[in-house]
């Protein structure tokens, strides 16, 4: 049997963060990560949709000090991808030249449904789920959210649609500084719960939930923190119960967003506006799928395109 690994380098420029995965890639699609790192970097569109100087100026240096990285580790090939933002600006053409008179490197901005086969495909390398056949999966991203449903190494769901926790927070939220209000919570509440209805159809009942994206880390995070004695050694998946996430969701919607960082301190500044959108969704979703246990997996998009490259082809 053929062994042999060769490096890859993934560089995921999301709408809220920018993220680089270097891995190993060997025979049999298996995916080991070797280094991964994570740079904020907000991309906001302007009025007419397209990006400002001072964004594409933030996006080219969040790009160079992320390839400066992977390029110390030599990675036999190199991906640089962009998703929902950059799926909407107007003047995106500006971002592949300037990325690559820079790099060297040709930005591919993903369709919504390369994007959600992409997340498909790392999650089937998570060895912590390798025994699991069929599912329904969500990742939460800054822009987007993408929606999968997967049963025996076929796809049956693979819709992208506009509910990330940046686009959400700037759609219903006044002042994100302030606590949430009632009519802001249920606004967003049922935003979601309708585009779901409107736009995804299950054709099985939902066994188990996974979900990906930096939202979902940092809901890890949270109950790390709350639970402080509840072990994760373990080879079996991380999971949270619906209770803590309502019971969580209601805390953190409370708080202004300097109460949030006083009292969870390991949330990033670019999270803490966000985060209340991002639980909001990740509820009405588990609403949605009927369903009281969230399942975990850190094998998202990079590890997608680690295991199967040629989806950039």
């Amino acid at each position: 049997m053929n062994t042999a690994k060769y490096k890859v380098a993934i560089l995921d420029l999301g709408s809220n963060t920018s993220k680089l995965l270097v891995a190993n890639r060997s025979e049999g699609e298996k995916v080991e990560a070797i280094f991964q790192k994570s740079l904020p970097c907000r991309i906001l569109l302007d009025l007419n949709d397209h990006l400002s100087e001072p964004i594409l100026d933030r996006i080219i240096k969040t790009v160079s000090k992320l390839h400066f990285e992977a390029v110390r580790f030599y990675p036999a090939r190199f991906f640089i991808v962009g998703t929902e933002a950059l799926r909407n600006a107007k003047n995106s053409a500006v971002v592949r030249q300037k990325i690559f008179e820079k790099t060297g490197l040709r930005l591919k901005i993903l369709t919504g449904k390369e994007e959600a086969t992409g997340i498909a495909f790392g999650i089937s390398s998570d060895p912590k789920l390798k025994n699991v056949d069929e599912f329904h999966a969500f990742d939460l991203g800054g822009g987007s959210m993408e929606i999968i449903e997967f049963s025996k190494s076929n796809l049956r769901i693979t819709e992208s649609l506009p509910l990330g926790a940046v686009t959400l927070t700037n759609q219903f939220i006044s002042n994100p500084k302030l606590s949430l209000n009632e009519e802001e919570t249920s606004s967003i509440s049922q935003y979601i719960s309708q585009c779901l209805k409107e736009n995804i159809t299950r054709e099985n009942p939902c066994e188990i939930l996974i979900g990906t994206g930096g939202s979902v880390v940092y809901l890890r995070k949270l109950h790390e923190f709350c639970n402080p004695l509840v072990s994760d050694g373990t080879t079996h998946a991380f999971t949270f119960k619906k209770s803590f996430i309502e019971d969580i969701t209601k805390t953190i919607c409370s708080l202004n967003i300097l109460e949030r960082g006083k009292a969870f301190h390991f949330l990033p500044e670019d999270r803490l506006d966000i985060i209340p959108s991002a639980l909001i969704t990740i509820l009405e979703i588990m609403n949605f799928m009927e369903i009281d246990e969230l399942t975990h997996s850190f094998h998202n998009l990079r590890f997608g395109i680690a295991a199967n490259p040629e989806i950039m082809d």
